[in-house]
């Protein structure tokens, strides 16, 4: 038994001294620019915050993934900037790619009924999973469910889809 078993008592459990990463910096930063972005904040600001995570992701002396241009103004194209850069960073970790594709759809940058395992990044190396069909399966149930002692406590609540 090593020292960090003994003195923890951790025998038997996978165990680190490391705190758990429960959120990332990179996944800060993103919703940090996507929330700048939606709420009609400064462009240029938003697109720093993706540059931010490319740079770190650059290395030293690389220069790929280049900086997005700040001068764009589309806020379309800086969405798009913001989800493909999620994907890269994000898509391997603790369910982060399906949690953002959800809230995507339903702010309505995206359609989740008419995707297949090819499209847009959902990356599935299964070419037979058939995700729309999945999609009409599981819609009513796409958001967790508000638990029945909030709605008893504010009428103004309504149960989400599915529940």
């Amino acid at each position: 038994m090593d020292q960090v078993h003994k003195i923890y008592g951790l025998s038997g459990l996978t165990a680190s001294l490391n705190n758990p990463r429960i959120l990332r910096y990179a996944d800060i930063l993103l919703l940090k620019a996507e929330a700048i972005l939606q709420s009609g904040g400064d462009k240029a600001q938003a697109i720093g915050l993706i540059n931010q995570v490319r740079e770190r992701a650059r290395g030293t002396g690389s220069l790929i993934p280049a900086d997005r241009p700040v001068a764009e103004a589309n806020p379309d194209v800086i969405m798009q900037w913001i989800m493909d850069e999620r994907f890269l960073e994000l898509s391997g970790e603790d369910d982060h790619r399906w949690f953002d594709l959800k809230r995507w759809h339903y702010a309505g940058f995206i359609d989740l009924g008419t995707w297949d395992s090819g499209d847009n990044g959902f990356s599935s190396i299964r070419r037979d999973f058939d995700f729309p069909g999945f999609f009409e399966d599981t819609q009513g149930n796409m958001w967790f469910p508000i638990p029945d002692k909030e709605i008893k406590y504010n009428r103004n609540i309504k149960q989400n889809p599915g529940y």
